[in-house]
């Protein structure tokens, strides 16, 4: 949930025990059931940011 009311709250409360970086216009993309030699049209304009592979499922963080 991207509340601009709660989210600086959230983030100040976290940086009492982390170091907190946080990015907007990403998107969290999960495709279950995935064909490992597939491709996606839908990331040709976007940049992933960070990929990660089970046997059953992607999942995707890209820029919009």
């Amino acid at each position: 949930d991207d509340d601009k009311y709660k989210i600086p709250g959230l983030i100040a409360d976290l940086q009492d025990d982390f170091e907190v970086y946080y990015n907007k216009n990403l998107s969290l993309c999960t495709i279950r059931h995935y064909a490992k030699d597939s491709t996606f049209d839908f990331l040709k304009q976007r940049e992933v940011i960070l990929e990660q592979r089970s046997r059953n499922t992607l999942q995707l963080v890209v820029k919009e």
